[in-house]
């Protein structure tokens, strides 16, 4: 008895069933070649949306640092001169600030700078 007898009796060339069989599975190869192909582009293109959307965040951080920036030295300029460092409430009229839509309007930065030192005579 020989090893590969089985495969040496179904796997005859010439047959329309091995024709057939190779067919099926060069179509299974192709199917599978192209599943993978697609599951790296869709791979690589969301990576390349993330970055873009990295690059947005890293800019919307960057404005917002400013505008913080802006909001404290606009608090501080019109404080008449007085010592709000380390104090609480200040920082929550920042963070109102901040919470609110339009809070880079300057009117509106100076009406809440305004409320915060009447509320808060030092």
């Amino acid at each position: 008895m020989t090893m590969g007898c089985k495969r040496e009796q179904g796997d005859n060339k010439g047959t329309d069933q091995y024709r057939e069989k190779r067919m099926k599975n060069n179509y299974a190869v192709k199917k599978s070649r192209d599943k993978t192909k697609q599951k790296a582009q869709e791979a690589s293109d969301r990576v390349r949306q993330l970055e873009v959307d990295n690059q947005n965040l890293k800019i919307t951080i960057d404005t917002m640092t400013q505008e913080l920036e802006y909001l404290k030295k606009v608090l501080f300029s019109n404080a008449n001169g007085k010592n709000f460092e380390n104090c609480p409430q200040l920082e929550d009229s920042i963070q109102q600030i901040l919470n609110e839509e339009g809070h880079s309007d300057p009117d509106h930065v100076k009406n809440i700078v305004e409320e915060f030192l009447r509320a808060n005579p030092q």
